[in-house]
């Protein structure tokens, strides 16, 4: 368990499970992880279970005094990280793994509160998509915010060169080195992929995400802006990345 990596997101919702908990008096529960992944205010898990509000107000007071059979916390997690998972887990894999291990108390006690248990579980197994979460948020201090913001998303979904430069567009004036939109980037990517380019590189199409970071860190004296970042993974971040903006490039001089 002490090895179990979690989101951001996810340890604060852990932590209010444990919080909401301790207030009662009670051991953590299943019911009291969802109300952490419901009062989080970042994470996935926390936007389905405010849907509806009248469902999630519910839930807040009735998981307070939950039915007796249900699994506590540690079970859950020990399910969210069952096969040694290779991304931290996400707010989402709590709240499957919830759903999971709960039985049937725990699906009864979301239908009583308004929800769909299965349209729930389903949306919680979605895949998850770079940008949802963040992991590492505020560990490292010579990176600027938005610079710090784009590398602990790339490090939630386990990413490497390419992705920090598709969560680099994300971020507010990427338009500035950036000719081309997120979506415009996954455009490109999509193409590139099916034209075997990616396959060809093989391990030479991402090196990734550590050696952009200690490139930059290298290069560059602190605070690290998201331009050190884009143009070490340029530089030192394989094939990829420069293949990327250069198709961005292209397309942003056509336009």
């Amino acid at each position: 368990m002490a090895r179990l990596r979690l989101t951001d997101q996810a340890l604060v919702a852990v932590t209010a499970a444990r919080q909401a908990a301790q207030e009662h008096g009670r051991h953590p529960t299943a019911a009291h992880l969802l109300i952490g992944l419901a009062v989080e205010a970042e994470g996935q898990a926390g936007a389905l279970l405010r849907t509806p509000p009248t469902a999630a107000a519910q839930l807040l007071q009735r998981a307070l005094t939950p039915p007796p059979g249900l699994p506590p916390l540690e079970a859950v997690l020990a399910q969210a990280g069952a096969g040694a998972p290779v991304r931290p887990v996400a707010t989402r894999g709590l709240l499957a793994a919830a759903l999971e291990v709960g039985g049937s108390d725990l699906v009864d006690l979301l239908a009583v509160c308004g929800y769909a248990p299965r349209r729930l579980y389903r949306a919680a197994m979605r895949d998850f998509r770079l940008g949802e979460e963040t992991f590492g948020l505020g560990s490292d201090p010579d990176l600027a915010p938005d610079a710090a913001a784009a590398v602990a998303r790339v490090r939630a979904a386990a990413g490497g060169a390419v992705d920090l430069v598709l969560a680099i567009a994300t971020m507010p004036r990427a338009e500035e080195l950036i000719p081309e939109d997120p979506d415009g980037l996954v455009s490109i990517l999509t193409q590139l992929s099916r034209s075997g380019e990616v396959e060809r590189a093989g391990d030479r199409w991402d090196h990734g995400l550590d050696g952009v970071v200690a490139a930059a860190r290298a290069w560059v004296q602190p605070p690290i802006g998201i331009r050190d970042l884009l143009r070490a993974a340029a530089v030192a971040g394989g094939r990829g990345p420069g293949r990327l903006l250069e198709e961005a490039d292209r397309r942003g001089f056509e336009d």
